[in-house]
């Protein structure tokens, strides 16, 4: 996971395949223990950008061959042209070079071509593995964030949801698509219940990074709209929910999850006085206090 400057936020997921247990393809995967860091500043932030491009390739020409030998589907299969598209995509993400307009219209569709992103949703993740990199980069269009937003999370399946929300904490990190995403708060903030709730440790992880990066847009804005206070009540709501009702959150295994979760609830308590009052509201005092950590826990989330 990338890191702003001062920013100790980590995360090097593991990746194996969703539908078997071999190591060649997962999105997600449990986090390392991270050294205790300094107090959480504004500014912290993570993204998703780790990724085995060969490995998601290969993952999206099966699931293309499976698309295409469906006749209900075969319409929105890549053709050969598009599948040499594909690697070079995969290339430049993994070289961290600029998208080319062919890359932006493999996903997204263009010239009456539909794009990877019309498939069917049980065979998006793989596509969104893609989309969450390339959200790090200015060419792909804000307007990719709709048709994220407007997928049907059962649909996706576990996998797809997981990627997903990776998308939306890439899109929240910086760049050009932050003040977009701003824009798309409160949708994504609803997506958010699901992962936080009944997810895998990676999709809660990926969940908590969106409420971390939007914290730390906002409190890097220069003036408060009403758009952005009801973000920050909703973004306050969802930490103490997570804090107060998902217990997973107090082992180990899941340490850096709650140490972003506490590092985007002091940002947040920070923004102003209707977001402290919130939290009085919220008792997230109480719910900090009834956290029942084990004694081997980091002074990263017992301090």
């Amino acid at each position: 996971t990338k890191n702003t400057p001062g920013n100790t936020v980590t995360n090097v997921p593991t990746n194996v395949d969703p539908f078997t247990s071999g190591g060649a393809y997962r999105p997600g995967g449990a986090p390392p223990a991270q050294a205790a860091p300094a107090a959480p500043a504004a500014s912290m932030r993570a993204a998703f950008d780790q990724c085995k491009h060969d490995a998601v390739v290969r993952k999206c020409v099966e699931f293309n061959g499976a698309i295409a030998a469906d006749a209900q589907t075969a319409t929105l299969a890549l053709n050969d042209a598009e599948l040499a598209t594909l690697k070079a995509l995969a290339d430049a993400l993994a070289a961290g070079n600029d998208l080319a307009a062919d890359h932006v219209a493999l996903l997204c569709g263009g010239a009456g071509r539909p794009g990877a992103l019309a498939w069917p949703a049980a065979r998006l993740f793989p596509v969104l593995d893609l989309v969450r990199l390339a959200l790090l980069r200015p060419a792909i269009g804000a307007a990719t964030l709709e048709r994220l937003l407007a997928l049907d999370a059962a649909g996706l399946g576990a996998p797809g949801v997981l990627m997903r929300t990776r998308c939306f904490a890439n899109a929240l990190f910086g760049g050009a698509h932050r003040d977009a995403a701003l824009t798309h708060a409160s949708a994504i903030l609803d997506t958010l219940d699901g992962p936080l709730s009944e997810g895998s440790a990676g999709a809660r992880l990926a969940a908590i990074t969106v409420l971390l990066n939007l914290a730390s847009a906002l409190s890097e804005r220069s003036t408060r709209t009403a758009d952005a206070e009801g973000a920050t009540l909703q973004a306050l709501s969802l930490c103490a929910h997570a804090l107060s009702s998902v217990g997973a959150l107090a082992a180990p295994a899941e340490e850096e999850g709650l140490y972003r979760l506490l590092c985007a609830l002091g940002v947040l308590v920070a923004l102003g006085p209707d977001a402290r009052e919130t939290a009085r509201d919220l008792d997230v005092a109480g719910a900090l206090g009834a956290l029942a950590l084990p004694p081997t826990a980091a002074p990263k989330v017992v301090g």
